[in-house]
């Protein structure tokens, strides 16, 4: 399902240059990969559809296998030209360690 961003984004994202999976907190099943973020969100690729709204509760890991929580609601999904889902996620509960993590690429 298309949806358009209502909300105009406030910062700047920065694109990954390598991967970082995403995981659902309940199943440890991998939902997908970042592709970009900023201090306030993620986009992420992947085969899952989310629901526009729902909070979800993901986690992802360092490069020494230590698991970083954080909390996201979702804001927008669209298909990307792979047949991917791209899902856009603001977070609204990050741990700072969790936070320290991803702003080592910003």
């Amino acid at each position: 399902m298309k949806t358009e961003n209502k909300k105009p984004r406030r910062e700047k994202r920065v694109e990954l240059r390598h991967y970082l999976g995403i995981y659902d907190n309940e199943s440890s099943e991998m939902i997908g990969h970042v592709a970009n973020f900023s201090r306030s969100g993620l986009m992420v690729i992947g085969h899952s559809l989310f629901d526009e709204g729902q909070t979800y509760s993901f986690w992802t890991k360092t490069e020494f296998d230590e698991h970083l929580p954080f909390e996201a609601i979702s804001r927008w999904n669209n298909k990307s030209n792979d047949k991917n889902n791209c899902t856009g996620f603001e977070f609204s509960k990050i741990p700072k360690k969790t936070m320290q993590n991803f702003s080592r690429y910003l």
